[in-house]
This record gives C-alpha cells, structure tokens and sequence, in this order.
C-alpha cells in the first residue's frame, strides 16, 4: 500500500519529467527542422533527404534518452558543514531525508533552502550540488550573546530569537527592557567607561523610568539614569579611587543619581541577619 501523499509526489515528479522531457523534444524538433531548411535545397535524391530525417530523429532520441537518465540520477551524498552547537541535527536530517527522494536533479533547492532557513537557530543557508549526485549545505547558525527577558536571546547579529527551550550558557549576559537594541548601547557603553577590572557585566536592565541597573561580576549592583550614564559612572570611579575598593565584597548596591554622591547599601552580616529575622531594627 502506498503511503499517504506519495501518489501525490509521484504525479508532481512525472509532471516534472514531463515537462523537461516535451523541452527537449521540442528543441530538438525546431533543430531538426532547421536541418531540413538548410540541407533541402543541396539534396535532389530522396534517398539522401530521408537518411537525413533518419539521422536527426535518432539525434533527438539520443538527446533524450540522455536527459532522463540524468534525471534519474540519484541524491546519494549530503555534506552539511558550520558550527553547530544548539541547532537539533534531526530536525536537519528530516529535511534532508525528505528532499533525497527527488532525486540528484529534480530536488527542489528554493524549497530546500525555505526549509532549512525556517528551522531555530538558523541565521543563514548556503546549498550547491556537486558532481556527480551530492549536495554541500553549510549552515549558519545564530551565536547568542546575552539573554533578553525571561525567555529569548539576543544573537551576535543583535536580534532577538525565541527558541523553544532556551539553553543555560556559562557566563551569558542576562538583559531585560523594552528595546534590546537600546540595551546593547548601554552596555557596550557601560563596558567602555568603567575600568577594565570592573568591567565585568552579569546583567543589566532599563526600566520605563530610563533607569538603569547594572549588576557587575563581584555581585553588587551599580544604579544610574540612562540620560546620566557617563557622569554618574565617572563619579563611580572617583568613590571606587577614594574609599571603597577594599570594601566591595561588602557592597550590595551604589545609587549614583545624585547630585554630589552616592548612597551606598551594605550586605547584610549574619548578625545583622540574625537581628533582622527576628525582628530587630538597624
């Protein structure tokens, strides 16, 4: 019993043949004819004008019977190629799998390509055929830098990408906002102007208010306004050259949208911790 569909692909893969087959046909018709034209005048025996109508109609078979026996080659060899480190390769291989049974030559590379293109993860496509019955794909594939929200990532491309289960990646970046690309700027920004043994970024967020909060690598948590960036994490500088970089192990969070300072929230110690639980003040 034939599967579901495959009557289907059999009638559109004979209708292709056809087609090709009804081309060279009639090429070699219009060359036949052609033919005659040239040599009717010059041949005054029958005998001659039909040996040539013989040679040129063997002509077109031979032409033909060349064209389907390429058309009935094969696709035996398929080399994929990139880097892929999240894209599932049997989600390729379906793709793959499907397209082979077209053949070496009636595979359909637009359709091939779509399909490919479509599939998470994949930035971009490149197919070519290669002698005598393969395929070389390369894919490309989106390279997260950070994640963005709670459920998407921003690729090195600067998109956003949603896939259905987003991985857990050492030491990725964690943003959130309204604009992923207002967030970028921010924090190649961020990342230029502070110095590069706190240049560290574990996250960054900008709310609806356009203040931003920058948590660094030691653990504590920088806010500033967005408007601000560079003035308040200069003053950041200042306080760190003065007075608190042998106490940031201590440090919780520094609020920079002041004025002339900054306001400064130690962690809690497990006294204060202590306290705190059962109620006590500080």
């Amino acid at each position: 019993m034939n599967k579901p569909g495959s009557n289907k692909r059999t009638t559109g893969k004979n209708k292709r043949n056809t087609q090709r087959r009804g081309a060279v046909v009639a090429q070699e018709r219009r060359r036949v004819i052609d033919t005659l034209k040239a040599v009717a005048p010059l041949v005054l025996n029958k005998t001659l004008l039909t040996a040539a109508i013989v040679i040129a109609a063997a002509s077109a078979y031979v032409s033909l019977r060349a064209v389907e026996e390429v058309l009935d080659v094969p696709l035996e060899q398929v080399a994929i190629t990139g880097d892929i480190q999240y894209l599932p390769r049997q989600n390729v291989q379906a793709i793959i799998e499907k397209t082979a049974r077209d053949g070496f030559v009636e595979v359909d590379l637009k359709h091939l390509y779509a399909s490919l293109k479509g599939l998470e993860w994949v930035r971009d496509v490149s197919i070519k055929r290669t002698l005598p019955n393969g395929l070389r794909i390369e894919l490309l594939e989106q390279q997260p830098i950070a994640y963005w929200n709670d459920d998407a990532l921003i690729t090195s491309f600067a998109e956003v990408i949603t896939p259905a289960r987003v991985p857990d990646i050492a030491g990725l970046v964690r943003m959130s906002g309204n604009d992923h690309q207002e967030v970028l700027a921010v924090y190649k920004k961020t990342k230029a102007l502070l110095p590069e043994e706190y240049s560290r970024i574990r996250a960054l967020m900008i709310d609806d208010r356009k203040v931003v909060s920058i948590v660094l690598a030691d653990g504590y948590e920088l806010v500033v306004n967005k408007g601000q960036l560079e003035q308040q994490l200069g003053r950041w500088q200042d306080i760190l050259a003065s007075s608190l970089s042998d106490k940031l192990s201590r440090v919780e969070t520094v609020d920079l949208r002041y004025s002339n300072g900054a306001a400064v929230s130690w962690k809690a110690t497990l006294a204060q911790s202590h306290k705190l639980l059962n109620g006590g003040h500080h």
